[in-house]
């Protein structure tokens, strides 16, 4: 399956386990088969990343 669009929350956990921010990465174009590398910023210090997917869009 082709994507367009895919946009993700990062939630950031500090080493006590406490959200330290929230941060948000895309990219427009994931073709099937193809590796990702999503980027983004933060000062926090985090210790562990949970991502969920904010939006998608499956290309044609």
């Amino acid at each position: 399956m082709d994507f367009g669009t895919v946009n993700l929350i990062l939630a950031l956990y500090d080493a006590d386990g406490v959200k330290a921010a929230e941060v948000y990465a895309s990219t427009n174009a994931w073709p099937a088969g193809e590796k990702v590398k999503f980027e983004t910023g933060s000062d926090a210090d985090a210790a562990q990343v949970k991502a969920s997917v904010d939006h998608y869009e499956v290309d044609d």
